[in-house]
């Protein structure tokens, strides 16, 4: 993968990212021909090729090094700054409604592709008690064949849920929340445009920002329960770190409570699961901060 410098210019490669999980691939809407023929069959032989693009997801586990290029791609900007041996990137929010977009290139064993302009539309964030992962669902536009290329695979540090910690603020009280399991969904509703003289696609457009989650923790205390209903505001901090250089903390400065359910089994523990939704507090919705061994993410 590379985010690309101008959308829709392919460069060089700059990592090769593996995966759980990847369904990216070739869309094609043929255009049928189902004119009346005075006969009964439906379709007739003159069908004719429509539109064109690239789409799917991708599912990889959450490291310090791959993930800047799924949040840089969700978000828009990547601030890249050297301190103390090692690199900062700052990935805030994209003002214009004109998306990050990379070139993404897969081997499928019997033919390699790339997919240039490609556009993450939405990411998520899980972890529970197994390895935290992301999952990004992506748009492009019609693959290119002919890119041979070979992968070097890296040596990675993975997170799992005791690599996390998680901060709450509520009020003045700040707190580690101890969660059972956590969801982060960032999405921007990209819409993909055509135009005249082409099937594929012309650009890809970014709408309506948002980010909501949600985290499931044990009914032992008032907190949440009142959080919802008094529409307390509250703010978020989750930061991923294990013995090497690399660091994740993804900041969300404002968010109100949408659902907050609690279970009381007879033969179980009790649970409440929050259902949150990010404000954006005059300044930001959320921001993402990832220290690591790369000086940048762009070519």
């Amino acid at each position: 993968m590379v985010i690309e410098a101008t959308p829709g210019t392919t460069t060089a490669l700059q990592h090769f990212i593996p995966f759980i999980e990847c369904s990216l691939g070739e869309i094609h809407e043929p255009i049928a021909d189902n004119s009346a023929k005075g006969v009964r069959d439906s379709e007739g032989s003159a069908s004719m090729e429509g539109k064109k693009h690239g789409e799917g997801s991708i599912s990889v586990v959450l490291n310090a090094t791959h993930s800047p290029y799924f949040f840089g791609l969700a978000l828009g900007n990547i601030s890249s700054t050297l301190v103390a041996d090692v690199y900062v990137h700052t990935i805030t929010k994209k003002e214009d409604s004109v998306p990050r977009t990379a070139t993404i290139w897969r081997d499928r064993s019997v033919d390699q592709v790339a997919f240039p302009y490609a556009v993450v539309d939405s990411l998520e964030l899980n972890f529970a008690d197994d390895v935290a992962s992301l999952v990004a669902n992506v748009m492009s536009r019609y693959p290119i064949e002919g890119w041979t290329d070979t992968a070097v695979i890296e040596t990675l540090e993975l997170y799992t849920f005791k690599n996390a910690y998680i901060e709450l603020t509520n009020g003045v009280t700040t707190s580690e929340l101890k969660v059972k399991t956590f969801n982060l969904s960032i999405k921007n509703n990209a819409e993909m445009v055509y135009a005249p003289n082409d099937n594929d696609v012309d650009r890809i457009v970014s709408k309506n920002f948002e980010v909501s989650g949600s985290f499931t923790v044990l009914f032992e205390s008032e907190t949440q329960k009142d959080a919802y209903t008094d529409l307390t505001k509250q703010a978020l901090a989750v930061t991923f770190e294990g013995s090497d250089t690399g660091k994740i903390t993804i900041t969300i400065p404002q968010f109100r409570l949408q659902s907050a359910p609690i279970s009381t089994p007879i033969d179980d523990i009790n649970e409440q699961t929050a259902e949150f939704v990010a404000e954006y507090d005059g300044s930001d919705t959320i921001t993402v901060e990832i220290t690591n061994a790369v000086d940048s993410y762009y070519t």
